[in-house]
């Protein structure tokens, strides 16, 4: 077994599983060293219960100990049985602060005979192969980590907690099924992702808790000039709505890495990836092209493959570079192919007087569109039979050429929220399937799970498109609490547009008020409320979004704007809330269309 570290991140990995002596493991040795090293750096009187041992002392203390009592070992040696308890314990909680991930490597094979189960690669069965492995071994270092307490206090506790002692995350990795473009074939070294096991809640520390800057299109592929060595990387094949983009990502950044799983599902295709993405390449590769930050290449020589690239870097150690970038690619492919991307979430209801309409609510980055569902899910028991996440925060329309409806399609399975301005319920009620990350920052998020592939690819039309405006109070004259049901278009908090141009005027402007989730202050605008492929490709989008407009008020599909007043103090929760009543209450009286 081998292992690295990166920062607070601990990567271990093998190609076979095998018993291991906890104790006298190497990494033990290892997170040891480390953990007296620290206290000898804060002069912790701690330091007084190891009796000035040696790391290799404290290694055959604690073998002993994990055998013996310490009234069977202490005969000249007068260890405090108090301080060497609180010893243990503090070395126990300093290896449970680190990240700890597990890889295991699994072998291809090319016989076609039918293999015995013990036979089979580690991918093919991948649920005995992780309780061999993970599961064992969270056992293993808590029956460690006990019998020593045990031994030294005589004791045994009344109350046992069973944390994932030993690794909170797995990975089986393969090299088979992996394709590439001819021109990319360095890539087919690096281990590709089959599948993954977390123990949720899984609680993660990345270097930055906000996004800043944009992506920016550059003229030359830097890839031969990136240095590519396959013990650094690791590959996750996503499924990003209905295109598979290779994401690689090295291995300082393992924790954003793994969090795609709660957002993307892994690709079973057996074909080339329809982009590359680069997280974490050297930044003196891309010093050439100006200032370092976040480039794409969109090589249009050979079929209009594209490739993004991250700097190493720890000012780009946020999840929101990782998942920005692959909508960004995303997006301009599906500009390539007619369709008009937007940066919004869908939701499909259904109210109890049986009627269900698919709404979707666009803005950018803290506009309110996750809120604004989510305060529609609080308020559910009283307006709502059902209600289903389509996508949480971007998605893409086609015209359908059969009867002329529009139809909306998602990218990610899951959902990067905001936990700032959320209900404080939200995430409890989550907590069994989330990842957490920077909880004690601003703009802490979570990663978690929240629909189906069959459901964002499965095309559902559009019956209403709201900009989710955060910044505006609502009119003069208007109800205050926004209950009351009008029939009117103009309900204060939301409001339908009667022009085509009044509406893309709105839409193209893309205000908002900045929320802390980038490096923007105050009241900013970004085109259509999408950095990511419009702007880069904007004359034509801009060609596509008048096609879409015109569609969309020729057929009588409601257009409008919903203040979320996300963005205005005092409002964070109330703000969406009677936004997500207004909503109600127009539907119930005009029904859509």
């Amino acid at each position: 077994m081998k292992y690295s570290f990166y920062d607070k991140q601990i990567i271990c990995e093998t190609r076979q599983i095998k018993e291991i002596n906890i104790i006298g493991s190497t990494i033990f040795k290892e997170i040891l060293t480390l953990f007296i090293n620290d206290l000898k750096e804060k002069n912790n009187p701690l330091l007084k219960a190891i009796n000035g041992l040696t790391t290799d002392g404290c290694v055959e203390l604690l073998t002993e100990l994990s055998k013996k009592t310490l009234k069977n070992i202490n005969e000249g040696k007068n260890f405090d049985s108090h301080e060497l308890h609180m010893f243990v314990e503090e070395l126990y909680n300093f290896w449970r602060s680190h990240e700890r991930f597990f890889i295991l490597h699994s072998e291809t094979h090319n016989s076609k005979k039918d293999l015995s189960s013990s036979e089979q690669p580690y991918h093919e069965r991948p649920y005995r192969s992780f309780n061999r492995s993970i599961e064992k071994m969270n056992h293993e270092v808590r029956a460690a980590y006990r019998d020593i307490c045990e031994n030294i206090t005589y004791d045994h506790p009344r109350v046992y907690r069973q944390m994932p002692a030993g690794f909170q995350v797995g990975m089986i990795v393969s090299e088979e099924g992996h394709k590439v473009r001819s021109e990319y074939s360095r890539l087919l070294k690096i281990p590709l992702i089959k599948q993954i096991l977390i123990e949720p809640p899984l609680i993660l520390d990345p270097p930055m808790n906000k996004r800043k800057g944009s992506f920016k299109r550059i003229e030359f592929n830097p890839f031969d000039r990136i240095n590519l060595t396959s013990d650094e990387w690791l590959c996750y094949p996503a499924q990003v709505g209905d295109i598979v983009i290779n994401v690689y990502f090295h291995k300082k950044f393992m924790n954003l890495g793994i969090s795609l799983s709660n957002l993307f599902d892994l690709s079973t295709a057996s074909r080339e990836p329809d982009a590359y993405y680069l997280f974490g390449i050297e930044e003196d590769v891309l010093k050439q092209y100006g200032k370092v930050q976040t480039f794409f290449y969109n090589d249009t020589s050979s079929g209009g493959t594209i490739t993004g690239y991250v700097p190493r870097s720890n000012e780009y150690g946020y999840f929101g570079y990782l998942k920005k970038m692959m909508l960004t690619v995303h997006n301009i492919i599906q500009i390539k192919r007619k369709r008009m991307p937007v940066h919004g979430a869908m939701v499909n209801i259904m109210l109890k007087n049986g009627i269900k309409k698919n709404i979707i609510i666009i803005g950018d980055s803290g506009a309110g569109k996750s809120e604004t569902i989510e305060a529609l899910r609080t308020l559910s028991k009283e307006y709502l039979r059902d209600m289903k996440i389509i996508f949480d925060d971007m998605g893409c329309l086609e015209i359908d050429k059969n009867n002329d409806r529009i139809r909306a399609y998602g990218t990610e399975t899951g959902a990067f929220v905001r936990l700032d301005d959320l209900q404080p319920g939200y995430i409890y009620g989550n907590l069994d399937r989330s990842i957490i990350m920077n909880p004690d920052m601003v703009n802490s998020r979570a990663v978690l799970p929240i629909t189906t592939k069959e459901d964002i690819l499965h095309g559902y039309p559009v019956d209403m498109i709201l900009y989710a405006n955060n910044y505006s109070e609502m009119d003069p004259g208007s109800d205050s609490d926004a209950d009351q049901i009008n029939t009117s278009t103009n309900f204060g908090l939301l409001k339908i547009f009667e022009s085509k141009e009044d509406a893309i005027r709105v839409f193209r402007q893309g205000a908002r008020m900045a929320k802390g989730t980038t490096s923007e202050v105050g009241l900013t605008e970004s085109y259509f409320a999408n950095p990511f492929g419009p702007p880069q490709c904007k004359k034509e989008h801009e060609a596509i979004a008048e096609r879409f407009f015109e569609h969309f008020f020729r057929n009588k599909l409601p257009v409008g704007e919903i203040k979320t007043r996300l963005g205005l103090k005092g409002y964070e929760m109330k703000g969406p809330e009677k936004a997500a009543k207004a909503l109600f209450n127009y539907i119930s009286v005009n029904k859509c269309a």
